[in-house]
């Protein structure tokens, strides 16, 4: 496979020569066979925000950065929109930051018998990690809206978190021993980062679930998820009868629906897709500012 390299831009657009430079760099890379940067690419630590690589043989755990599973979910709550009222709200969810003391006890029954940071678990934390009630503005496409049973009738709720310290601690352990070097994924440490890989991202679906599980006892109501768009993490595919291995970095998993949501206080967009393909790595963008 021919090592191709894609910029997804209209031509009203800028994007930062940094974030270019790092872009091309880091595609450069031993072992790299496609790279797409998409619409909000913007300088990273190192490698940028916004992009999706797939390589074959090697794999790049700096690449995707310390926050191993970050993503975003999007759940539908029983609130209504003509009942709800955002001061009120607001003074009722004052300690999200605190420890989620049943956090464990939620853990098992998610399947997670060893959980790891326990007392991050259901925490936001810091950067442009959010969550935030939404509510319909406008509606293009009756159809494909109604599709996963939305209406527009309620509130929703959109989790933007990750795998906190856990993901961190990953990381740095990873880089005391290979510093930004690539790795090859059949060796031992390349086996011990990928299974490590694989709980941070169980653990930072788990926390976001979380995150609107407590929200939803402080409010009296459940919410339903729709679904779940990681960002930052990578996967094994067969391509051409070859195992290769895509890093996303700020690039949304490819999924029927999905969120992208804008700079704070604009408008957070629901798409649905129809197709994905190599061109652009089964990878979307995963926001339109922020």
């Amino acid at each position: 496979m021919q090592m191709q390299k894609k910029i997804f831009i209209t031509d009203e657009m800028k994007l930062e020569g940094s974030a270019l430079a790092q872009f091309h760099d880091s595609a450069t890379k031993s072992g790299m066979v496609r790279a797409v940067a998409f619409p909000d690419l913007h300088p990273g630590k190192g490698h940028p925000v916004g992009a999706a690589f797939l390589t074959a043989n090697i794999i790049y755990p700096y690449i995707i950065g310390n926050d191993i599973g970050c993503g975003m979910s999007f759940f539908q709550s029983e609130l209504k929109q003509h009942k709800f009222v955002a001061d009120k709200i607001a003074r009722t969810l004052d300690d999200l930051e605190s420890p989620y003391e049943d956090a464990a006890v939620h853990a098992s029954h998610h399947g997670i018998s060893d959980l790891k940071f326990p007392r991050s678990v259901g925490t936001i934390g810091g950067g442009n990690h959010f969550a935030e009630f939404l509510r319909v503005e406008e509606i293009f496409d009756e159809e494909k809206f109604c599709g996963p049973g939305l209406s527009k009738k309620q509130v929703y709720l959109l989790v933007h978190s990750g795998s906190r310290g856990l993901g961190n601690s990953i990381l740095e352990e990873y880089i005391k021993n290979m510093n930004s070097a690539g790795i090859d994924p059949q060796s031992d440490t390349g086996t011990k980062y990928l299974h490590e890989h694989n709980y941070a991202v169980t653990w930072a679906k788990f926390n976001r679930k979380m995150i609107a599980e407590r929200i939803g006892e402080k409010l009296r109501s459940q919410f339903k998820l729709i679904f779940d768009l990681v960002h930052n993490s990578i996967e094994e595919l067969e391509l051409e009868g070859k195992t290769h291995y895509l890093h996303r970095k700020g690039a949304s998993a490819f999924n029927r629906y999905a969120i992208i949501p804008g700079s704070r206080g604009d408008f957070t967009y629901l798409v649905y897709v129809p197709d994905s393909n190599l061109d652009h790595l089964f990878s979307l963008p995963h926001g339109a500012g922020r």
